[in-house]
């Protein structure tokens, strides 16, 4: 996935005509076993806010710069993104998470997840739980588009549902599937 995220993001850049900023795309990535295997969303987040907290608490910049999309949004890598390899090859999915929002006490974090749905608890679709599935090839846009505070309201989507994408292509269908079939 790593491999893949590279290399659209780079073909992205390059069909924008914005080759300049290759050499500064530098994204991070936390693959800590430990930390990382079967970790929900709320704990994606509280490590993504350590990080971000350190390192914008480093820089000599305005103050706005703390609210950039690098420091508000992260991308991470559930068991059905890397699923999505196989099953969505032409164009699998990521997960964009933003970091103030969504945030659950860790008191009130141990809910059963409704089966329709990849995160939250009640079958409501506006539910929020501060995350989105989008397409892999796509997160730079992505990126680009959220800079705008306004947009991720306008944007989201309950996952699993990924915008302009029919229900039985949504990420995890073909558990839902397998599931009807056994």
């Amino acid at each position: 996935m790593v491999q893949y995220i590279q290399d659209h993001a780079q073909s992205w850049l390059e069909s924008e005509q914005r080759t300049d900023l290759i050499p500064s795309h530098e994204p991070v990535f936390l693959n800590d076993k430990t930390k990382f295997d079967g970790a929900t969303s709320h704990d994606v987040r509280d490590h993504f806010d350590i990080w971000a907290q350190a390192q914008t608490s480093q820089m000599n910049h305005p103050s706005w710069f703390k609210y950039a999309a690098r420091y508000e949004f992260c991308v991470f890598v559930d068991d059905i993104c890397l699923e999505s390899l196989v099953h969505m090859e032409d164009d699998p999915v990521v997960n964009i998470l933003r970091r103030g929002s969504g945030y659950l006490p860790p008191e009130e974090r141990n809910y059963q997840v409704h089966p329709e749905w990849e995160d939250g608890v009640t079958d409501d679709p506006d539910e929020y739980v501060g995350w989105i599935y989008v397409r892999a090839g796509e997160y730079v846009w992505w990126y680009d588009w959220l800079c705008e505070d306004w947009q991720w309201p306008d944007m989201y989507n309950r996952p699993p549902i990924l915008l302009f994408q029919n229900q039985d292509k949504w990420p995890g269908s073909w558990r839902k599937t397998q599931k009807r079939n056994s």
